[in-house]
């Protein structure tokens, strides 16, 4: 979003420093262009500061500097006013020379692939996510796979992240990468470059009620702390690892882990993820008499003859998702599935 909507200041930017260009050419009484080109350098100032206001937090790094070095540094420049003919058109070449300069340096953080791998990265975890919920089939096999476990999980993950044109992978030793759905070193890299945006890697745990989440958290980001190997310019994700935890239900996971060269995400993917509104009554707080009657899920304030006294009982009937993430069974067992998705024929 933010770079459609830099591309739009971009181009005005552009048009108004060509003006200027053509302006400068004409005859000497191009002083009676002086206000337009004041006024529109002013607009397009203000347009600056709403745009790195409205994406603060989604804009890189080096595009939020920029952004602020601009305001600290040069704002006194468009608040100042207009003096003599000659004063104005030395205000009207700095307007046009301060924002040409902050256009080739904003146009040049934003283009930077790195941030549009990221950016698909995390697209991808959203949406594999919301379709685990939506798509029935797909939540049972996401069931089965935490039922089977980290490598069933993982391998099931990355073809997901593959359809975001997202090369998932994971370390292996001391920093070599692993193919995730082969389970298998990743040797030569130009095969991967023929069809994939970008290389992540990512560390996959699983959270099962013998052990706490935070500690899966734990496991996964010194998983993603392991990995040393050289990155490839342009193609891998160098500022961003992730590290996933596949749980039954949803959680919350830990904020960012920041390291000097880069920064680990961690992503809760829940297999059997409650519907909102069974989730919210679960963290609803007491009515105004402290307590909340069992039986009709309402505080004694809320009863009436008009009331509707529908039991706990009858609405989880009514739920559609499955609280607990237990597999299907099939003509085989579990165990002769799981063993079939650890060694692939």
């Amino acid at each position: 979003m933010y770079r459609e909507q830099w591309q739009s200041l971009a181009d005005r930017i552009k048009g108004l420093t060509r003006a200027g260009e053509l302006g400068s050419r004409g005859p000497n009484n191009a002083s009676a262009l002086n206000s337009y080109f004041v006024f529109n350098a002013r607009e397009i100032f203000t347009a600056i500061r709403a745009y790195g206001d409205q994406f603060s937090t989604a804009l890189p790094p080096a595009a939020r500097e920029a952004v602020r070095d601009l305001f600290t540094k040069h704002a006194y420049l468009f608040q100042e006013t207009l003096g003599s003919s000659s004063h104005t058109q030395q205000q009207i070449w700095s307007f046009l020379v301060l924002l040409a300069a902050f256009e080739s340096q904003m146009s040049f953080h934003l283009s930077d692939n790195q941030e549009a791998i990221r950016t698909r990265s995390e697209r991808a975890f959203v949406h594999l996510q919301r379709l685990i919920v939506a798509d029935e089939e797909l939540r049972i096999k996401w069931q089965r796979a935490f039922h089977c476990g980290e490598l069933a999980c993982e391998s099931l993950g990355a073809t997901h992240l593959l359809l975001h044109g997202i090369f998932a992978f994971k370390a292996h030793g001391i920093g070599e990468r692993t193919d995730l759905v082969l389970n298998e070193p990743i040797g030569d890299i130009s095969p991967i470059q023929r069809f994939a945006d970008g290389l992540v890697l990512t560390e996959w745990n699983v959270a099962k009620e013998d052990r706490p989440v935070p500690a899966k958290f734990d496991e996964a980001r010194a998983g993603a702390q392991l990995y040393s190997a050289v990155v490839l310019a342009g193609l891998e994700l160098a500022g961003y690892r992730y590290a996933i935890v596949v749980s039954n239900g949803r959680v919350d996971p830990p904020g960012d882990f920041q390291q000097a060269q880069y920064t680990i995400r961690h992503i809760n993917l829940a297999v059997a993820p409650q519907t909102p509104s069974v989730a919210s009554r679960k963290r609803r707080p007491a009515g105004k008499q402290g307590f909340v009657d069992r039986d009709t899920d309402r505080t004694p304030s809320l009863r009436g003859a008009k009331a509707t006294r529908q039991s706990r009982s009858a609405r989880r009937k009514l739920a559609v998702w499955p609280r607990i993430a237990t597999p299907p069974r099939a003509a085989r067992n579990d165990d002769e599935m799981c063993r079939d998705q650890e060694n692939p024929a």
